[in-house]
């Protein structure tokens, strides 16, 4: 394990995850405490269910790219296959987070 942080995650297929952040040196684990979105309040059945873990693996990640504003901090991480994951931190830095990503 690298480190650990509280941060919202935003799924390719919808939703808004609350929950913490573990990343290893080969990984990016996830793990879901609540689903605040819109779609989950009117829509059940999303792509990723509180309590769940959701586990990216380092090697299938393309390109890692950052947008920040001053209260929107997000990490765009796309996949080989085309898939973008966000991890949203609002007005928090996410720059040690994009080094423990980057490191092997």
């Amino acid at each position: 394990a690298i480190d650990t942080w509280a941060l919202n995650y935003i799924p390719p297929n919808g939703g808004k995850f609350n929950g913490k952040c573990l990343i290893t040196n080969l990984h990016i684990v996830f793990e879901a405490l609540v689903d605040y979105s819109a779609s989950a309040i009117l829509f059940k059945g999303m792509y990723l269910k509180p309590g769940s873990l959701l586990i990216l693996n380092k090697e299938d990640i393309k390109t890692i790219d950052s947008k920040k504003k001053f209260l929107s901090k997000q990490i765009i991480l796309t996949l080989e296959n085309g898939e973008e994951h966000i991890l949203d931190r609002g007005a928090m830095g996410i720059d040690d987070i994009i080094s423990a990503i980057n490191k092997k």
